[in-house]
């Protein structure tokens, strides 16, 4: 029985832990929440509303405003530098 106490206590105090932690410090909203259908290659920046962008060459991960976007066939394509650019294109050839 006098364990019995002690587990109801422990849980006590962590429900009230997690409530405190809840009100101190919010989960983050993104920008596009409730939308399912995003392509592979943009994610949502945590710290920002900068998007975060995937390089196609090289798959380095950077914020769309930092990137140097290219537009081929129709398709925007981001980029980490020129060269990763460059050579984008002469793969595409």
């Amino acid at each position: 029985m006098i364990y019995l106490r002690w587990v109801l206590i422990i849980l006590l105090f962590y429900l009230i832990y997690r409530v405190l932690k809840g009100l101190i410090r919010p989960r983050p909203r993104s920008e596009t929440q409730g939308v399912r259908s995003k392509p592979n290659n943009i994610r949502n920046n945590a710290y920002g509303n900068d998007l975060l962008v995937q390089d196609p060459h090289c798959g380095v991960y950077l914020p769309r405003s930092e990137a140097v976007a290219n537009t081929v066939n129709g398709q925007t394509f981001y980029f980490c530098s020129e060269d990763c650019k460059e050579e984008f294109l002469k793969a595409q050839k």
